[in-house]
């Protein structure tokens, strides 16, 4: 019988569950050394540069956008380099692992296309995670339209951002030039800061997430009718709202319906999040011993409950009570339970974001009365 303190030599540490990080960025780019068979994990810009080196020629495109996204509140970025001569797919294949957890995919140093944003589609639907595309850096806001309209019609799982940003030049570079970066690399900073916050359904945007390390923009804040027409094609642009600077929208390309939530790009990162805490809520269930009574089955309903609770008090789903905003029901039948199968669906209403404020201002005269 053993006693006292056992250590044990393992050749590789113990599971730790699945991973339900909806704040970590996936982004692939080229680079001139560093692995390019696997993806590399990194928690600030020192460790993209063991893995990739000091920023250069080969590298700056991806280096600088990993740089940004740590600066505006990343902190976890998987990284996959692209060889010389290979393209985004390459990079994508090496993050074609849904072990690796949830998150938001960008592809950094690509001219947007039509291909890409539907391989970007297939992709994040098999690892359950969304896509952060960005503009050309070129493009003008008529331009961004059009790049806009690259991606598949009605996709909920995409959504693009622009224009490009402008930040200081690179650290250690007495003199540097400052440098345009794809707004993806924002936006992946910004979806931690919400995260960490507590609430993965709130809009990364508005003023209560300014930018922080942004000093200006590629292209002077569009006007209300130029937002509204890149809205209408998927394209949230930022904004200089009374000296803040900020990101101010956050839809997909669907169009604004009471048919779906989808239209907002909060709720397709909403249900990313939950289908990741509910596998990790499944997982402990596998090869437990189903019984007659439902334990089991109500001891999961139990587990996704509290889930959905946290969230509803986070004001992530919607309704006047908990049982307005979610509902978990055991739905397991006899025929399903002879094959070994434990069934429960979960309903939940998500709740939107302000996309617009309306204040009637009405003058009276002072011989008139209020």
């Amino acid at each position: 019988m053993s006693f006292g303190v056992i250590v044990n030599e393992r050749t590789a540490p113990p599971a730790q569950g699945a991973p339900t990080d909806t704040g970590t960025w996936f982004v692939t780019g080229k680079v001139a050394t560093g692995p390019t068979d696997t993806p590399v994990t990194t928690h600030s810009i020192q460790d993209f540069e063991a893995a990739y080196g000091a920023r250069a020629t080969g590298n700056q495109d991806l280096y600088d956008a990993v740089d940004v996204a740590f600066r505006e509140g990343a902190n976890k970025v998987v990284v996959a380099g692209q060889a010389t001569g290979s393209d985004y797919g390459d990079g994508l294949a090496l993050m074609d692992d849904w072990r690796l957890g949830p998150g938001q995919v960008s592809l950094i140093g690509a001219p947007q296309s039509a291909d890409i944003a539907t391989d970007l589609t297939t992709f994040c639907t098999n690892n359950n995670r969304v896509g952060v595309l960005d503009v050309n850096q070129a493009d003008t806001y008529a331009e961004m339209e059009d790049t806009g309209a690259l991606m598949p019609a009605n996709s909920d799982q995409l959504a693009m951002f622009g224009p490009w940003v402008v930040v200081p030049g690179a650290a250690g570079i007495v003199g540097g030039a400052d440098r345009q970066v794809p707004a993806s690399a924002v936006i992946a900073g910004l979806c931690n800061r919400v995260d960490l916050d507590g609430n993965p359904n709130r809009a990364a945007a508005g003023r209560d997430y300014p930018l922080q390390y942004v000093t200006d923009f590629a292209l002077t804040p569009p006007t209300d009718t130029e937002r509204s027409g890149l809205f209408a094609a998927g394209v949230n642009a930022f904004a200089n709202d009374f000296g803040v600077l900020e990101n101010y929208g956050f839809q997909t390309n669907i169009a604004p319906t009471e048919a779906t939530p989808f239209w907002q790009f909060n709720c397709a990162r909403t249900r990313m999040w939950l289908k990741a805490q509910a596998k990790a809520a499944g997982s402990p269930y596998m090869f437990r011993s189903l019984d007659g009574e439902g334990r089991l089955a109500n001891s999961l309903k139990t587990d996704i409950d509290a889930i959905c609770l946290g969230l509803y008090n986070a004001n992530g789903l919607f309704g006047a009570t908990p049982a307005d905003a979610f509902r978990t029901t055991v739905t397991t039948t006899i025929d399903e339970t002879a094959m070994g199968t434990l069934h429960v669906v979960l309903e939940a209403r998500y709740s939107l974001h302000t996309r617009a404020v309306i204040i009637d201002l009405v003058s009276i005269p002072i011989t008139g009365s209020l």
